[in-house]
């Protein structure tokens, strides 16, 4: 399910003129549901959208998938143009009408990873967002929903 759902991303991020880097080691039998991964990353390739808003030259996006010793790391990396609203550590969505309001998609992503006793991280510079979002799959288990 992972690897057609970020197949499909790359295909319409190449589409759309953004460079896609893509490293991804990710068994079927992760110890990660499906459906968790698809929140997360169907999430994060949407917010990785905004390359679009970059300079032409500089859009890209860079995703790796990490599995191993019990945990799965993913990394997303994109260039973005534009504003990011930030309110007391929450990042503000840019849809119309969410007004300083979180974003769903973040939210999603930091609650399916709290699930899996791991975290979520979002941090930006002036033209790069980068996600990182920790599961642990092994020894430790995840809470249902």
């Amino acid at each position: 399910m992972a690897d057609a759902l970020c197949r499909r991303y790359e295909t319409l991020a190449r589409q759309a003129g953004i460079d896609v880097e893509l490293v991804a080691a990710l068994p079927e039998d992760s110890g990660a549901r499906g459906s968790d991964l698809a929140v997360i990353l169907g999430n994060l390739w949407e917010n990785a959208a905004a390359a679009l808003r970059a300079e032409e030259k500089r859009r890209y996006i860079r995703l790796q998938i990490e599995d191993g010793d019990g945990r799965i790391l993913i990394r997303m990396e994109n260039s973005y143009g534009g504003e990011i609203g930030v309110e007391e550590g929450r990042f503000l969505s840019t849809k119309p009408g969410r007004n300083n309001a979180e974003g769903i998609g973040i939210a999603s992503v930091r609650a399916v990873a709290a699930r899996y006793g791991g975290m979520a991280d979002f941090t930006y510079t002036g033209d790069t967002f980068t996600a990182s979002v920790l599961l642990y799959t092994g020894e430790r288990i995840h809470k249902s929903q």
